[in-house]
């Protein structure tokens, strides 16, 4: 056969060499529409094109000029003020209330630091910005967190790859969240947005546990383990609306409980670990250092059922008490339940308080000689404060403190139990699990009620609705040697099954 005709030429076509930054990072064509190309219309993904210099074509894709500009603004009227802003920068627009330093500190403006920041690919950049513009901002409640959220962990970030990783992993969740309430999400660009996130966690992980033993950074460690607990949780919701929205010729993997619950721990056990050894006060009874600054009472919590729970809840766990008293005494296990019922209870009765019209006083906790004094006071007050060492205003702050500070015996116990409803529904077992594994479920079961009011937390969701569902569910099935555990009226399973209609016919 002739040479000229075994060669099969290519048909012409035009190279996408300005296409957006989406189709150049997954190696496909694009087909260059404005404002959004096809692909990323398709796939619902934020489209950018790369505004290049003249007679440079084939040069490396350059770093976003708008990032490379942030500026931390500082504290209005301050000497340190310059009374200069970068027009340009997220950081400092009036939409963040001029970023305010956190009270009793102001430090001087400092550019943001790009020691990271250099290395990371379009995509990587479109999801910090996404971070920057929208997920602190909806993170942010007050001044401390806004500068904690949008100005300090940013900066840390540009100088900790692990660190840059978890913000990276939190923005794609946030991603997910925001899909997840649409009115016509795509479960497959969740899906891969949740397996993006994933991997940078995972590398994050990796990366931290590589170089902890080595680097004294603690301002990383602490802002990174705050960054995976609202990952946590915010990829354990994704994971449920996954599961929830499944073909059934085509399951999702049921999300493990546990998981969600040990990364959302994972920043009170790093800030407990800063505490001096010998120190004899215990994270849960450290030194308060009272501030002059006057704050406003705790916030009601707006839901619609909460009324329903503050009337019904007193008396829930004035049963669980009684029934506590009943169990074999001597027990640790037991009385590592009764630990955390007495929690709940101060958490319930701290949640539905009655308004107090008098002002309260914040509360920062003095570090005195131990590690935590290397800790940037910014962000030892935000830790502190998220993981529950000091009174929060924020009635999320204030029932998932019983995550933070529920003995970890206990947390076993439920994890146990947890293991078992995931591997066998328990019906025909010959033997069932002991009095402190049901009771620990049964507190748990009473916490995730209060957790049921936080659904309007992006990265919390329904986590407390499906959690709870399925333990009433795994209630209902048990029988172990002809004992009904399921038996007889159980408050949870009662307000489960009035949020479950409330949800049913509120609408959209």
């Amino acid at each position: 056969m002739d040479d000229t005709t075994e060669h099969k030429t290519r048909r012409p076509h035009r190279k996408s060499r300005n296409g957006c930054t989406r189709c150049k990072e997954r190696r496909i064509k694009c087909d260059e529409l404005t404002p959004r190309c096809s692909r990323c219309h398709r796939m619902n993904l934020d489209c950018q094109y790369v505004k290049r210099q003249p007679f440079a074509e084939d040069a490396a894709d350059p770093i976003d000029a708008l990032l490379l500009q942030l500026q931390v603004s500082p504290h209005p009227g301050s000497p340190e003020s310059s009374g200069h802003e970068s027009a340009s920068s997220p950081l400092s627009t009036a939409s963040s209330a001029s970023l305010l330093v956190p009270r009793h500190e102001k430090r001087p403006g400092s550019p943001l630091r790009m020691t990271h920041m250099q290395t990371l690919a379009p995509a990587e950049l479109d999801l910090f910005k996404h971070y920057l513009e929208h997920t602190s901002k909806d993170l942010t409640v007050d001044e401390d967190d806004q500068y904690t959220l949008q100005v300090g962990i940013p900066n840390l970030a540009c100088q900790s790859k692990p660190l840059m990783r978890s913000v990276l992993a939190l923005a794609a969740i946030c991603r997910c969240c925001d899909m997840i309430g649409q009115p016509d999400p795509g479960r497959a660009q969740v899906a891969e947005l949740l397996a993006l996130a994933d991997g940078y966690h995972m590398e994050s992980l990796r990366e931290i546990q590589a170089t902890l033993p080595k680097v004294k950074q603690y301002d990383h460690v602490l802002a990174n383990a705050a960054m995976m607990g609202m990952y946590g949780s915010g990829s354990h919701r994704t994971r449920i609306w996954l599961a929830q929205t499944a073909h059934p010729d085509a399951p999702y993997p049921m999300p493990k409980h546990s998981q969600w619950i040990s990364l959302f721990r994972a920043a009170y056990l790093a800030y407990a670990g800063l505490l001096p050894p010998e120190s004899p006060h215990s994270p849960a009874a450290f030194d308060y250092k009272l501030t002059p600054h006057l704050t406003s009472p705790l916030p009601p919590i707006f839901h619609p059922l909460s009324p329903l729970l503050a009337a019904t809840i007193t008396p829930a766990l004035a049963k669980l008490h009684a029934k506590s008293l009943t169990l074999p005494a001597g027990d640790p296990d037991v009385a590592a339940c009764q630990t955390a019922l007495t929690l709940l209870t101060s958490v319930a009765a701290r949640a539905f308080a009655p308004a107090d019209p008098s002002p309260t006083v914040d509360v920062e906790i003095d570090p005195g000689a131990g590690r935590l004094a290397e800790v940037s006071p910014w962000l030892r007050r935000y830790t502190a404060s998220i993981t529950s060492m000091v009174p929060s205003r924020l009635p999320r702050r204030t029932i998932m403190a019983f995550i933070h500070k529920a003995p970890a015996g206990f947390l076993g116990l439920v994890e146990d139990m947890i293991s078992l409803m995931q591997a066998a529904p328990g019906e025909g077992a010959a033997e069932g699990p002991g009095v402190a594994h049901r009771f620990a479920m049964e507190v748990f079961a009473h916490w995730l009620v209060l957790v049921v009011l936080l659904d309007n937390v992006w990265w919390i969701g329904g986590i407390g609705a499906w959690e709870l569902g399925r333990i009433v569910q795994f209630r209902r099935g048990c029988r172990w040697g002809g004992d009904v555990w399921g038996g007889g009226d159980w408050w949870p399973e009662g307000m489960w099954e009035v949020a479950r209609q409330f949800e049913r016919f509120r609408g959209p």
